[in-house]
């Protein structure tokens, strides 16, 4: 009997570590956050290397207006330490490249674009558990050739200087 139990163990691992059943199960995850967040969330494919790396291409999420809010080509997220008994990741790089990020702040319903994200991973209730939270440190985040945008519809346009509400940052590195 516990042969059986490590040989289908064994065949699961073997499963989940081809890039193909990986991209199947991302999938299947960003549809269902797509529905939980009434937006489009995206990802084109992955490559995990457990306990070591993830690699994620075409990350794409729209905003509640269906405008861009982030779009990823290639998101890169080495580990260096995971220990699931102390409940520690220890990510060593992340690294982005060719990013699209666009931040809006709304005058009306809602303050920024992003706020239905933060909303829904943050829980509408206060968690009660006694559970000791996960301790997750970045290292060393890079971006390469990164490109921010920032819109404030709350105030109207300068007409002269420099229009703070209205940015544009390209070539983040």
């Amino acid at each position: 009997m516990l042969v059986f139990v490590l040989l289908v163990l064994l065949t699961f691992r073997m499963i989940v570590k081809v890039p193909v059943v990986q991209t199947w199960l991302v999938q299947r995850a960003t549809s269902y956050l797509s529905g939980e967040l009434e937006t489009k969330v995206s990802i084109d494919a992955v490559d995990i290397k457990l306990f070591r790396s993830v690699v994620l291409k075409g990350v794409y999420v729209e905003d509640l207006q269906q405008d861009t809010l982030l779009y990823l080509p290639d998101l890169q997220v080495s580990i260096s330490r995971f220990n699931y008994k102390k409940q520690r990741i220890t990510i060593a790089a992340v690294t982005l490249e060719n990013a699209r990020i666009g931040i809006k702040r709304y005058k009306d319903p809602r303050d920024y674009n992003l706020d239905f994200i933060l909303d829904y991973f943050s829980g509408a209730e206060k968690d009660t558990t006694t559970k000791q939270p996960w301790d997750i440190k970045v290292e060393k985040i890079t971006l390469k050739n990164c490109f921010l945008t920032y819109k404030d519809y709350k105030f109207s346009d300068v007409n002269d200087g420099i229009d703070w509400d209205d940015s544009a940052l390209k070539h983040l590195d």
